[in-house]
């Protein structure tokens, strides 16, 4: 039975032998940090679910030709955002469900369910409503992902360090996309469409048994032995001391949800999780159309030239992080503005490019680039509004962005669907990519404006720190 209390509050905290170690002494400590290996499984995590959500994209155009009757750009764009319909409605109890029982289980249950049903979407092919709703539930399952994954990383990592590894986690969904992009047209021309459903589930298993093993839903709860491998004191104290303000036991008090959902600091981080989503989430489910229709290539070499903006991403994501932490860490920057600056990058330059597409009319290589610029250079923004959750509230991360991924999922809702409307118009890409620009731009204005980086204490009527940006 999953122990309901699995969180260690201050009281708790100070029976742990953390205080006989100075917090930066990590003498004796092992040579690979178990911070490390959870952080390679959250990553290993994104990869797979991305796997899942990608894969349709890729079947999409054969399981058409499969079905009863050829599908229309509508109910593809139809059947590609039902993922989101789900999706939307377990944000926010994802949150509460890690505080509850532990991200560690929460996870894994997510991950494994969404793997089982993609799995047997082959059986769906000749029921455009059953495959629907086996999309639908995919998405409902996967929506607990990043709110358990952000309490992880509340709990898990130093303040030094959050940029990098939180970058590092969330580059496992470009990854998992260019796999996807990548693999997918081999495995459907050499073994067949549903194939790519089997395997793709299948991985699930796997990952959810080293997770298992390896992880659990915080160092305190690892340094008491709850997974496999034990936690070593140096790294407990090391961790324990160096977070922005210590995670408590909040199960028993209510949550100040409108200070929360109300502050200007979080709106801004809401608004541009929103912003960079309806780029990506486009862009995700129509690329490869976008190569099949306009620029003409076949399934395989859609996927290989899709790979290359998630490539591009998979590598500007770390790196943002390490420059970010670089900054912070000798003191070239302010927090605050690391953060204008990493969020700026990530979306006024991928507008940039969007742009451009839109309305130069370049040729199929410069195209290529375009997006490969515009995707890439997103990945910035994984500095900006994503770890800005751990930098307002440690105690409220799986909560704060469970709240803003609900938003944030609308553009995987609205978004695609409004894109197959616009295309079914009269192949009105111009328009798809200046919607997405024009977002990009309002939401980096009020991130200027609203953004800060220092904690805030939402449990008080005034909710500030004194804490220098």
């Amino acid at each position: 039975m999953i122990n309901s209390t699995h969180n260690i509050n201050q009281q708790t905290l100070t029976t742990l032998p953390m205080i006989q170690t100075p917090s930066n002494d990590l003498t004796g400590a092992p040579l690979i940090p178990r911070r490390y290996i959870v952080l390679l499984l959250m990553w290993l995590g994104i990869f797979h679910v991305y796997i899942l959500r990608v894969v349709l994209s890729i079947a999409i155009i054969p399981m058409s030709e499969a079905s009863d009757e050829e599908w229309s750009e509508g109910t593809r764009g139809l059947i590609l955002s039902c993922f989101f319909w789900g999706y939307i409605w377990n944000q926010i109890p994802g949150g509460y469900l890690a505080e509850r029982y532990g991200a560690k289980y929460v996870l894994m249950t997510g991950i494994l369910i969404s793997s089982f049903l993609t799995m047997i979407i082959p059986f769906m092919i000749h029921s455009v409503p059953l495959l629907l709703i086996c999309r639908i539930l995919v998405g409902f399952s996967q929506g607990i992902t990043f709110p358990n994954i952000y309490y992880l990383g509340a709990r898990w990592l130093p303040s030094n360090e959050k940029s990098r590894g939180m970058s590092f986690v969330q580059s496992g969904a470009s990854a998992g996309t260019m796999f996807t992009l990548g693999i997918g047209p081999i495995v459907i021309t050499s073994l067949s469409w549903p194939s790519l459903f089997y395997l793709s589930g299948g991985f699930g298993v796997l990952w959810a048994l080293l997770w298992f093993i390896f992880t659990s839903s915080s160092p305190e709860d690892m340094y008491k032995g709850n997974a496999v491998i034990s936690l070593p004191e140096q790294e407990l104290n090391y961790i324990v001391n160096n977070r922005n303000d210590p995670p408590q036991d909040i199960n028993n008090t209510s949550k100040p949800w409108v200070r929360i959902a109300t502050h200007p600091a979080f709106v801004a981080i809401m608004t541009n999780h929103f912003a960079f989503n309806w780029g990506f989430y486009v862009l995700l489910a129509w690329l490869p159309s976008y190569m099949d229709k306009v620029l003409n290539f076949d399934i395989k070499q859609a996927g290989f030239f899709s790979i290359l903006p998630y490539l591009a991403l998979a590598l500007v994501s770390p790196l943002g992080g390490f420059i970010s932490d670089l900054l912070l860490n000798k003191k070239i920057m302010s927090l605050l503005n690391i953060r204008r600056l990493m969020q700026s990058l990530g979306l006024i330059l991928p507008a940039m490019f969007l742009v451009l597409i839109a309305f130069t009319s370049p040729g199929v290589k410069l195209t290529i680039a375009y997006f490969t610029l515009s995707v890439g250079l997103s990945g910035f923004g994984y500095s900006g509004y994503a770890v800005n959750h751990i930098d307002l509230s440690t105690k409220y991360t799986g909560v704060m962005w469970g709240i803003t991924n609900t938003i944030a999922t609308i553009p995987g809702i609205v978004g695609i669907y409004l894109t197959g409307w616009i295309i079914n118009q009269g192949n009105y890409w111009w328009v798809v990519f200046m919607i997405a620009a024009i977002i990009s731009v309002i939401g980096n204005v009020l991130w200027l404006l609203l953004a800060r980086a220092s904690p805030v204490d939402f449990d008080k009527e005034e909710a500030e720190y004194d804490a220098i940006n």
